[in-house]
């Protein structure tokens, strides 16, 4: 038997997924972006929320399909592959890596479609940049 693919994953990682890359992981470990930080400390928790916990090995396995997906390998990777790899994560802080980009992300998508907070994060991301473009406020 080969033993499985090591694979470390690291805050640097998540943070420069891009979104859609972003949004498969979280698709994949049945997690939604507000979760990611309780997910990420169960991790780390050894009383913490089993459940949450394995969704959180999940994310991080979809973080190490979503990087080798760029290495453009041939055949690509699958996610059942992704499932085998020992992928871990990379011991630092467990304060959710995203949480100061969707703050701000927040704050401009208010600010450029003149909606509350909580309407602009239901704007698709496309089309806040779309807006935001043609009010000549960037981009």
């Amino acid at each position: 038997m080969t033993a499985p693919v090591r694979v470390t994953v690291t805050y640097d990682d998540v943070r420069g997924l891009a979104g859609f890359e972003l949004y498969r992981a979280l698709r994949h470990a049945g997690l939604r972006r507000v979760e990611l930080e309780a997910a990420t400390a169960a991790l780390q928790d050894d009383a913490g929320d089993v459940e949450l916990a394995y969704r959180g090995i999940l994310f991080l396995q979809a973080v190490a399909l979503e990087l080798a997906l760029r290495e453009d390998r041939q055949p690509p990777p699958t996610w059942d592959d992704a499932q085998r790899w020992d992928v871990r994560g990379a011991e630092v802080d467990v304060a959710d890596p995203l949480a100061e980009d969707e703050r701000r992300y927040r704050a401009n998508a208010a600010v450029v479609t003149g909606l509350p907070p909580d309407d602009a994060m239901r704007v698709a991301v496309g089309d806040v940049a779309e807006i935001a473009r043609a009010r000549g406020l960037g981009g």
